[in-house]
């Protein structure tokens, strides 16, 4: 008697699930759907675009060259978020590159809760450049007068399976401004370079 129960209860539900077609057709949607998220596996692929190079250019220094690759060069409110890679350019002369004060803007910033200055070992040398609005916009700096920027880069090797990573926060152009100049010390003034 049990499984004549246990019989009836599966096709009712059988019935019940394969009767409407109605059903079945609405909740096809639902998996695909569900599916869509899945296929933003073509949107993961698209989020890695960010790493694809926005503008790329060689340099030197510490007696070897490397490949600056800017990542990311974004608008976040009143500011803009400069991503960069440093990497071992092939055929350098030398193995291993310190960064120092390569990307620096030469100038000893006095600090504010300190009496010294901020070490010339930072990424503040970059700069954008408005040509249309003819105007220059520097990297932002703390109450202290730090940089908003990576620093201690005398501690910084570009190896050849050792990149570095570089980041810069600096004043932002006007919002109808969607391309900019990025000017990078030991390297060069890239043009055109997108807004994101």
């Amino acid at each position: 008697m049990g499984r004549l129960l246990a019989l009836v209860a599966a096709l009712a539900l059988l019935a019940g699930c394969g009767g409407g077609d109605d059903q079945n057709t609405a909740s096809t949607p639902a998996p695909t759907d569900t599916a869509a998220p899945a296929a933003t596996a073509t949107p993961t692929a698209t989020e890695a675009a960010p790493t694809a190079p926005v503008a790329q250019g060689e340099g030197s220094a510490d007696g070897g060259r490397f490949i600056f690759t800017i990542t990311e060069l974004k608008r976040s409110g009143p500011t803009v978020v400069l991503n960069a890679t440093v990497t071992l350019a092939g055929g350098s002369e030398s193995d291993s590159i310190q960064i120092s004060d390569t990307f620096a803007d030469g100038i000893n910033q006095p600090l504010e809760d300190t009496d010294a200055s901020e070490d010339a070992d930072v990424f503040d040398g970059v700069s954008l450049i408005d040509p249309e609005g003819r105007k220059k916009y520097l990297v932002a700096r703390e109450t202290t007068g730090r940089c908003v920027c990576s620093n201690n880069l005398s501690a910084a090797f570009v190896g050849e399976d050792a990149p570095v990573n570089l980041e810069a926060t600096l004043a932002a152009p006007p919002e109808t401004v969607t391309k900019v100049n990025v000017f990078v010390p030991a390297v060069k003034t890239f043009t055109d370079v997108p807004l994101a």
